[in-house]
């Protein structure tokens, strides 16, 4: 199920979560995409990053320091 979840939100990789509803808005596809890639036993730092720029693009501070904090982990995982 992660691996189709996986391959259906790479389209919407740019977008944030809910922000064309007006009404509930969960943060970045890329950050989800990042928790998956890690969850299938893959580098998910480039989604991480991604995500960072993408918080940063609409004012999100929070999600930003999310992402930033995953993509650490990500790269440190693929380090260690």
């Amino acid at each position: 199920m992660a691996e189709r979840c996986y391959r259906e939100l790479v389209p919407w990789e740019d977008d944030v979560a809910g922000l064309q509803t007006g009404s509930v808005v969960y943060r970045p596809v890329a950050c989800v995409l990042g928790d998956l890639a890690e969850f299938l036993g893959r580098d998910g730092s480039a989604h991480y990053a991604r995500a960072v720029r993408i918080a940063e693009r609409v004012g999100s501070a929070h999600w930003a320091r999310e992402a930033a904090e995953a993509h650490a982990g990500a790269l440190g995982r693929d380090r260690g």
